[in-house]
């Protein structure tokens, strides 16, 4: 799935790896589970919420953005606590050129993953 997204895109996974780490995002790369997020501000363009080269600053952030994620939620338990840093969490659905931003509140996402 990774390497189909990234055929198509102008950056490589590598780059966005290092994008979300200096934006003090999460990345993780497992066997079953990719994932891409970031610390974003809600009030920001979309635009800008969508593109991993915008750091915000951690104090005005209020939301995770996740840009990209491959595999089970149910992996991210561990994560929980990182996760409820914001009460909010955005992604997009199936392709880049989808300009509409999908929201979630953060404790019913970690219900879905907790179970």
């Amino acid at each position: 799935m990774m390497e189909a997204y990234y055929l198509w895109g102008k950056r490589s996974w590598e780059y966005d790896v290092a994008l979300h780490v200096k934006a003090k995002g999460v990345v993780i790369l497992q066997e079953d589970l990719v994932l891409f997020a970031r610390p974003v501000n809600s009030h920001a363009s979309f635009a800008d919420i969508v593109n991993p080269a915008i750091a915000f600053d951690l104090l005005c952030s209020d939301m995770w953005h996740v840009h990209f994620m491959a595999g089970s939620i149910s992996q991210l338990a561990y994560l929980s606590e990182t996760i409820s840093r914001y009460q909010m969490v955005s992604f997009q659905r199936g392709r880049r050129d989808d300009d509409h931003l999908h929201h979630v509140k953060v404790n019913r996402l970690i219900r879905l993953i907790c179970g």
